[in-house]
């Protein structure tokens, strides 16, 4: 059949309607998502962001987020819409550097029924089909077609949910991730946390450890090693200004600790890696 015959054969079931001058109407306050940004990020970064955007998170490696009070388990298959003003951050889920991701950001006036209702989205094969015919739209700038793709995208995402990768976690973990992503430049101890909470420091041990299945310690000490890698291949700052920045007392501190997690001095890993965009590192 060709096509303008099977357009007359459903036309022919349409029903005459009741009103030739009102028709099927768009939702009160319908609005299409905004200032869409669409990037490759890579970098696990310690700095708790909070902004005024929708942000829609497709993992390509494993990767934690920590929103509000929540912990998510990020791999392939799972994505995380991030509502505007939620506090988060993330961390690789191993001792990697890298949890490389596609980070979809856009603005909307007020929330629509076409966004999911829970953070934790299964990422089908049609949504990453929607997604990829994004990436082609944005290259090529073209709007409003890139807006309505992306309604597609979260209307896909709305019906299939997940909270399977989802745990709760205490307010005292979530108060510590946020104190060490304020201080994580300087010589930051349990102690200090502790006292900032008004916990002892062995309860504060135990909770965070119940809560994110490593020591507070080594949390500390992943952040610090993740900052110091972002800032050896993004920045020109000197090995000596990224070992004050990361809240080592020498350089020879700093050296020894990075040797150590990383495997090569900071000097080798500046000289054998391949610069990202500033873009990555600062969201």
């Amino acid at each position: 059949m060709k096509i303008i015959d099977f357009l007359k054969a459903g036309s022919e079931k349409l029903v005459l309607p009741e009103n030739y001058y009102h028709g099927w109407c768009l939702p009160d306050n319908f609005a299409l998502p905004d200032s869409i940004l669409m990037f490759f990020a890579r970098w696990g970064v310690s700095d708790e962001q909070v902004h005024g955007r929708y942000q829609l998170v497709i993992p390509f490696a494993p990767v934690i987020y920590f929103v509000e009070n929540s912990r998510y388990e990020l791999q392939r298959g799972l994505g995380l819409l991030l509502s505007p003003w939620q506090k988060h951050n993330h961390m690789p889920d191993s001792e990697k550097v890298l949890c490389e991701r596609l980070i979809i950001t856009f603005e909307l006036p007020t929330a629509q029924d076409y966004l999911p209702g829970d953070q934790l989205v299964e990422l089908s094969d049609t949504a990453m089909e929607y997604a990829a015919e994004m990436l082609t739209l944005y290259r090529q700038h073209q709007m409003p077609e890139l807006s309505w793709q992306l309604v597609k995208l979260l209307k896909e995402l709305s019906g299939r949910m997940s909270s399977n990768y989802e745990k709760k976690i205490s307010e005292a973990t979530s108060r510590s991730l946020s104190i060490i992503s304020k201080n994580i430049g300087s010589a930051l101890d349990i102690q200090f946390i502790a006292d900032e909470l008004q916990l002892s420091a062995s309860y504060l041990r135990m909770i965070f450890r119940k809560d994110m299945g490593i020591s507070i310690g080594r949390y500390i000490a992943e952040q610090r090693g993740i900052l110091a890698c972002c800032q050896l291949l993004d920045t020109d700052l000197s090995i000596q200004q990224i070992s004050e920045n990361c809240g080592f007392a020498s350089i020879y501190a700093f050296s020894h600790f990075f040797k150590n997690k990383i495997g090569k001095s900071p000097r080798e890993f500046r000289m054998s890696g391949t610069k990202p965009s500033s873009r990555e590192v600062l969201l």
